[in-house]
């Protein structure tokens, strides 16, 4: 499959995140990219403006008839960086929110808090919940407040989104319009 970062990017990316590198830097490359590939499949799956570049294309980015806030034209060509960016966040929380034991310990340890406070320190983490049906298990990752990414994934997907559909709708707000960055915070009911 295709993904919008590899474990390579991320690692750059993550070179100059004092806490998010001091954790990366331990996870296996199988395990990242396991993350990576989870996070490009979200992204994939929201409702995003534009049309594909190629009908054929595996992936949503690139795309064609899309600009950024301030009215520039994305390249039709590239994946574009906030694509990657957001990857990389959003497997990151993944990363954290599997309560690997050395994730927990190191949080502990870096913030002062026990891993029980973690979710509160971490809002939009996810944590990992399971259904058993017999001797059938199924084990997968929901929110613990309410929304779907971390805002700072948010912010740097949000606007690309199409009003009602995908992300949108899990946040329960419509960003078609787009907030553009540096706007105050808004309030949507």
């Amino acid at each position: 499959m295709a993904l919008y970062a590899s474990a390579s990017t991320s690692n750059t990316f993550f070179d100059d995140e004092y806490f998010a590198n001091r954790i990366w830097t331990f996870v296996f490359t199988a395990v990242k990219t396991k993350a990576l590939t989870s996070a490009t499949r979200l992204l994939d799956r929201q409702g995003w403006k534009g049309a594909k570049t190629d009908s054929e294309q595996e992936l949503q980015w690139p795309r064609t008839n899309v600009s950024d806030p301030y009215g520039k034209p994305i390249d039709p060509v590239q994946v574009p960086q906030f694509m990657k960016d957001a990857t990389c966040l959003l497997a990151m929380q993944f990363v954290l929110s599997l309560a690997d034991p050395f994730a927990a310990l190191f949080f502990s340890k870096w913030s002062g808090q026990g891993p029980a406070e973690q979710d509160s320190l971490n809002p939009g983490a996810l944590k990992t919940e399971a259904i058993n049906a017999g001797t059938a298990a199924v084990r997968y990752l929901r929110s613990t407040s309410g929304t779907r990414f971390k805002q700072q994934v948010f912010d740097l997907v949000g606007f690309y989104i199409i009003a009602g559909g995908g992300l949108a709708s899990a946040f329960g707000v419509g960003v078609g319009g787009g907030v553009k960055p540096g706007d105050p915070p808004q309030e949507f009911s």
